[in-house]
């Protein structure tokens, strides 16, 4: 866990996918990572498990973005996404 300003400025603790997933949805990651998230999301199952491989924490919040209720849980964290 680390601390993260949320969109109020104060401090909140989220996991390193966490804060990866808040970053790529506010466009603040760099050219690298912008092109990992978009491939993550856009990934077919087999080619998301050949990823997670390489970022275990980073596509499991992709799942908890686009599968799960982390968008819920960020927002209750005082993020607008």
């Amino acid at each position: 866990m680390e601390s993260f300003a949320n969109d109020k400025g104060d401090m909140v603790e989220l996991t390193e996918g966490e804060i990866f997933i808040v970053q790529w949805q506010k466009g603040m990651l760099g050219s690298f990572s912008t092109h990992l998230a978009l491939a993550m999301n856009k990934a077919d199952p087999e080619n998301l498990a050949k990823l997670e491989k390489g970022f275990p924490e980073l596509v499991q919040a992709m799942k908890d973005w686009t599968r799960g209720d982390l968008h819920e849980r960020l927002t209750a964290k005082g993020f607008s996404l």
